[in-house]
C-alpha cells in the first residue's frame, strides 16, 4: 500500500508538469531525469502540508508525514 501511495504522489507530480508545459508525457511515465527527480522532492516538502490542492477529493491526499518521511528517504 505504501508503494501505491508513492506512485500515486509521482503521477500526481509528473501530470501537474506535463499540463505546465515542464515535462514530455513519456518523462511523466517514469522517465524522470535526476533533474526531475531533484524537483520532485523539493516538491514534495514544499507542498507536504497542502498537498490536498492536488487531489479530486482533498482528503484523499497523504498525510504531511507521510510526504515529509517519503522525501526523506527519497533525499538518502
Amino acid at each position: 500500500m505504501e508503494t501505491s501511495e508513492k506512485t500515486r504522489i509521482q503521477d500526481v507530480f509528473a501530470h501537474a508538469g506535463v499540463r505546465e508545459g515542464k515535462f514530455t508525457a513519456q518523462q511523466a511515465d517514469g522517465g524522470f531525469t535526476p533533474e526531475m527527480n531533484l524537483e520532485f522532492t523539493k516538491w514534495l516538502l514544499d507542498n507536504a502540508d497542502t498537498m490536498g490542492k492536488y487531489f479530486e477529493d482533498p482528503k484523499a491526499a497523504p498525510s504531511p508525514e507521510f510526504i515529509r518521511a517519503y522525501a526523506k528517504e527519497r533525499s538518502q
